[in-house]
């Protein structure tokens, strides 16, 4: 029995912009994942390199990947992302029962992203609370010093006129 060595490249966060599909050594088909932002819907090739026609056709020519899966992540309706695999191995790697797993998991990432986000936006507005009140309190203080000193003036005047 022969044993397959695979390599596992992990690309994390990758803005689109950066990511060119025409270079000599490209990282994922940039076709692809144009065409699941157009659609935000899952895109699978089963049999990519035996496929005539596909959408990132140029892409699978060059790399030769045997199964692709592009998935968008989305949170009530808004794109937050986009889930990328390739299987350079298999073709039909990602079988119904996984793409019900991965969609599980991509449903459960776009929460993720979206209570991250909402965590960071409410880091935000508590420091520009902590800073209105600071604020608000230096007034409050300096006002606070200048009634004091206008009571102790009055006071020292109507000592003095006794």
């Amino acid at each position: 029995s022969s044993v397959h060595h695979s390599e596992v490249q992990a690309l994390l966060s990758i803005p689109i912009e950066s990511v060119n599909g025409f270079s000599d050594n490209p990282k994922l088909s940039t076709e692809v994942v144009y065409y699941v932002l157009r659609t935000r819907e899952t895109l699978v090739l089963s049999d990519a390199t035996n496929q005539k026609k596909i959408i990132g056709a140029a892409y699978v020519e060059k790399v030769k990947p045997k199964s692709v899966l592009c998935m968008p992540i989305l949170y009530q309706g808004q794109l937050l992302g986009i889930f990328y695999l390739e299987n350079n191995l298999t073709t039909d790697a990602f079988t119904p029962g996984r793409l019900e797993v991965l969609e599980m998991l991509s449903t459960q990432i776009g929460i993720s992203i979206q209570n991250a986000f909402l965590y960071e936006n409410l880091e935000e507005k508590v420091r520009e609370r902590t800073i209105e009140v600071i604020e608000q309190k230096e007034i409050i203080e300096k006002k606070n010093q200048d009634i004091t000193s206008s009571i102790n003036y009055a006071k020292r005047i109507q000592d003095a006129s006794m």
